[in-house]
């Protein structure tokens, strides 16, 4: 196999991933087990016989987690597969795709790769660069579940990606408990987010003590993106007025998700259902998806069940609401405001109705 190098000068060595917990440092090992931990008793995720597709960029959090999964693999008895999406975006991506396969062939980990056109998708959709490339992540991540027979796909965003995404929606204006941030587990889209409790600092030198080197993406360091500004500027910033800061955001996140599971099931016993929608099928080309919803019961439930309610149904889309909207939306239900339309994120619309709303996305 040609050495990425032979693409692109300025790669590091492929490293050479530990086998086991024994064949590492104490320190390094001890890594592995806290985020076994985190898995098992915060996330609800058994390692044993449980198989994960790492999501497996070459970058620093992505070869962390491949290299503490299948570390942990003889240990726990899980399988690992790794995923690799080239988006087209940059000169270097070829020779980074290399250096992601021959990672794996070494370690003699299955890998699965796909070259996605992002700037393509751009332009025929009007989509900006973050949305395209994140769809196109997540239908390679989709399509690479249905081959490999995983169980999740693994991410591996880390505690100081999860304070960035508290405070973008906080600027951006999402409501509880939306501000605890990105979910730790997904069961609809198989996703999981083993090391999202687990400071950047401390993935750095979890590879400095392996001497493994990751690969740099220079886009990370690019403030036209909102992350990036929010990553360099602002958490630098509160990082500063307290650096206990990300011990609080996985506090919050706790409480958060603590919150999330009772209210989902005060929604139950209230009889919202939770179900999937069932006219949201996929329908021909081109025609919106439709679906109606009665809201008898809405009137007797408290403010904070109501907003829960309209945002549930949103998400069943992926569809991400503000707090100002279903605030709107829930004034319309309540004062009988008949018809009227709220718009969403992608084009989806809610139209409040006598006795039902009439939820409408755009065609698939």
């Amino acid at each position: 196999m040609p050495h990425p190098a032979d693409y692109m000068p300025g790669l590091p060595p492929v490293p050479q991933l530990p086998i086991s917990l024994q064949a590492m440092p104490p320190a390094a090992a001890r890594f592995c087990l806290a985020t076994a931990r985190f898995m098992e008793a915060e996330l609800g995720v058994p390692l044993a016989g449980t198989h994960f597709l790492v999501g497996f960029s070459g970058g620093a959090d992505s070869l962390a987690l491949l290299t503490c999964l299948h570390a942990l693999a003889p240990h726990k008895g899980c399988r690992v597969s790794a995923a690799h999406l080239n988006h087209s975006l940059r000169e270097a991506a070829g020779a980074e795709e290399a250096w992601c396969k021959a990672t794996c062939h070494a370690a003699g980990i299955a890998f699965y790769s796909h070259t996605a056109n992002v700037p393509a998708t751009m332009q025929a959709n009007g989509m900006g660069m973050e949305e395209a490339a994140r769809a196109a992540r997540y239908d390679f991540y989709h399509s690479s579940i249905q081959a490999s027979g995983a169980t999740f796909v693994a991410l591996g965003h880390h505690l100081n990606d999860l304070a960035e995404d508290m405070l973008m929606r906080l600027v951006r204006g999402a409501g509880w408990p939306g501000l605890s941030g990105m979910a730790g587990i997904c069961a609809t889209r198989q996703l999981v987010r083993p090391l999202l409790h687990t400071p950047r600092a401390s993935i750095e030198t979890f590879l400095h003590t392996l001497k493994i080197s990751a690969l740099m993406d220079a886009s990370n360091n690019d403030t036209a993106f909102t992350r990036n500004r929010i990553r360099h500027t602002l958490l630098p910033l509160v990082m500063q007025e307290n650096p206990r800061f990300l011990e609080h955001v996985a506090l919050l996140w706790r409480q958060g998700q603590g919150d999330e599971a009772y209210f989902a099931e005060a929604l139950h016993n209230a009889g919202a259902s939770t179900a999937p929608p069932p006219s949201c099928v996929p329908q021909p080309k081109a025609q919106p998806l439709f679906h109606t919803t009665p809201t008898a019961f809405l009137a007797p439930l408290p403010q904070a069940l109501r907003l829960r309610w309209y945002k549930q149904q949103l998400q069943r889309w992926g569809v991400p609401p503000l707090a100002a909207t279903l605030f709107r939306l829930d004034t319309a239900c309540m004062g009988e405001q008949f018809p009227k339309t709220f718009q969403f994120s992608g084009g989806c619309t809610a139209t409040v109705h006598k006795r039902h709303i009439e939820w409408c996305l755009p065609a698939p």
